[in-house]
């Protein structure tokens, strides 16, 4: 697997994705992360963390 659902996300690039796959350990627990959760990740802006939020939890 070459591309992940975090490529997909504005705002996301290398560093960040890093950050946030280091936090939680893996992608699934990325994916259903809090909102709350995804702010306490070190180098994730809130407003960043609360758009990630929003991507990965859209219905449709």
């Amino acid at each position: 697997m070459t591309r992940s659902l975090l490529d997909e996300l504005p705002g996301v690039g290398p560093v960040r994705k890093r950050a946030l796959l280091t936090h939680f350990g893996s992608p699934e627990r990325l994916v259903g992360a809090s909102r709350e959760e995804l702010e306490a990740v070190p180098g994730i802006p809130g407003k960043l963390a609360r758009e990630i939020h929003r991507q990965l939890h859209k219905i449709g």
